[in-house]
């Protein structure tokens, strides 16, 4: 739209340059016998009508007809007819003019608008706390943020245009496009990918960065905005959470063995004994020796050689179960590691009071795991199994392991008087416990060794009917395994 001001103008426009060209063609006609046509007058109707629109086109198309006819060629003025085509010829150009002149308007308004929508938009990007970095499919950068500058230390203008292949340490095989590897999942008809890269900045450096991506399609544009975390801080911060997780498992083994030291150490003094029989005997029989006793001698050595072995398999067992350094994840057999546990759990219980039974798969079983934290599972929930136990009449433990599609499963079920209802939704938590002397860390611990092997842990109890408490973990994969090692 024109303000009054420039309407007003274009009419003035008009009109002067009516009186340049008439002024223009009475010189020119004074120094020479050139004739000219009522067409001289169209520039200064297209003038008018291209500042100020149809109106002041078509005024000065009507206010040039008088000097048509008082300027007309000398052999006698215009005739009616051209007077008329001229008048249609100028509203014609009077037209046009407006036209264009709205046309270039609509294309500035649509200019200004654009420009405010790119400011509006940029400012929101500089805003936003993630560096946002805008591509099209071939990776060029269209778009790099106040966040982005900060982040990798280069400036906007200094990106555009450049690959973003220059702010990642490493490009995938997968594509050329190191941000946003496929396939990428689809949500809300655009499509999203998050990954961890080695970010590289301009001054050399490395980070590591989580970056989010929609990829989104505009006509024939394929676009894609990713937004980009130094998650240097939360690597750090969750590797010390694994770490004190780890320390407050280990000191859970602890506790769990400090709560057994008795039972253990009479445990272990049964074969020390036995051995110290074992081999007093011998000393007597080699005080009096004679050819008929060296059998009864060899078999007390024999003897006196199993029990400290024995012993020794239960110090093994149990420096394997305090061990603060991380064993790693190794294939086992699911059978041995559950049999191992077991013993574990039961080391320090009057085993003629408890009746412990196994059903265990007939095909073998192996997993991917770490065996000492698996372990500290298994004895984690038998020994609650035995806690149950303690005042029942009927003292039995089953454990059964079997297979279903890509996992393992084992079963641990007692005969004890099962979990109260208002304990059952929250055993898993931290703290929470029916036992006097308990912490109530052991099961919470459980539930996150588990999870964290892909796994699941659950309880399912009767009240006055025992307690089954069940979890899973992922069979080996094979082909996985040969292609890691």
């Amino acid at each position: 739209m024109s303000s009054p001001r420039e309407t007003w103008g274009a009419y003035g426009l008009g009109i002067a340059a009516l009186i340049v060209v008439s002024a223009i063609k009475i010189m020119l006609t004074s120094v020479s016998d050139v004739e000219f046509t009522a067409l001289i007058y169209t520039p200064a109707i297209l003038v008018a009508a291209g500042l100020g629109g149809l109106a002041p086109g078509a005024f000065t198309t009507i206010a040039s007809l008088p000097l048509v006819v008082l300027f007309g060629r000398s052999g006698g003025g215009p005739s009616e007819m051209d007077l008329v085509l001229f008048a249609l010829v100028g509203l014609g150009i009077a037209w046009l003019g407006g036209s264009l002149r709205e046309a270039r308007q609509r294309a500035e308004q649509t200019s200004r608008l654009l420009q405010r929508r790119e400011t509006y938009l940029q400012s929101i990007l500089d805003s936003v706390s993630d560096a946002t970095i805008a591509i099209r499919a071939d990776g060029e950068i269209i778009s790099f943020n106040a966040a982005a500058e900060r982040l990798f230390g280069y400036r906007e203008k200094d990106m555009l245009s450049r690959n973003v292949s220059v702010l990642v340490a490493e490009t995938p095989k997968s594509t050329d496009n190191p941000f946003f590897p496929l396939p990428l999942e689809r949500t809300d008809g655009a499509e999203r990918s998050k990954r961890i890269f080695t970010g590289l900045r301009g001054d050399g450096s490395t980070f590591p960065m989580s970056v989010d991506v929609t990829r989104s399609v505009s006509g024939d544009e394929i676009i894609s905005t990713g937004f980009v975390r130094d998650v240097t801080e939360y690597q750090r911060a969750a590797s010390e959470l694994e770490a004190a997780q780890a320390e407050v498992a280990r000191l859970s083994r602890l506790t769990e063995m400090g709560e057994m030291t008795s039972a253990l150490a009479h445990e272990i003094n049964q074969p020390l004994a036995a051995i110290a029989n074992y081999v007093q005997g011998s000393r007597r029989m080699l005080e009096r020796f004679e050819p008929t006793l060296l059998p009864q001698l060899r078999d007390s050595l024999g003897e006196a050689s199993q029990q400290a072995l024995r012993a020794g398999e239960i110090i093994r067992r149990l420096r394997e179960f305090v061990t603060r350094g991380e064993t790693g994840k190794e294939i086992v057999d699911l059978e041995k590691l559950v049999r191992d546990g077991a013993s574990l759990a039961m080391s320090g219980t009057k085993e003629t009071s408890f009746s412990l039974r196994f059903k265990l798969s007939p095909i073998p079983v192996q997993v991917l795991v770490d065996s000492v934290q698996i372990q500290q599972v298994m004895v984690n929930l038998i020994r609650n199994a035995v806690d149950a136990l303690q005042a029942q009449p009927v003292r039995e433990i089953s454990i059964s392991t079997r297979v279903l599609a890509t996992e393992a499963w084992v079963d641990i079920v007692d005969t004890g008087h099962g979990i109260a209802p208002d304990l059952a939704p929250t055993i898993f938590k931290p703290f929470v416990t029916s036992k006097s002397h308990g912490m109530g860390i052991g099961l919470s611990i459980s539930k996150r060794i588990i999870e964290s092997h892909g796994g699941t842990i659950s309880a399912l109890s009767r009240v006055g009917g025992g307690t089954t408490l069940t979890f899973s973990l992922p069979l080996v994969d094979q082909e996985a395994v040969a292609d890691e090692y």
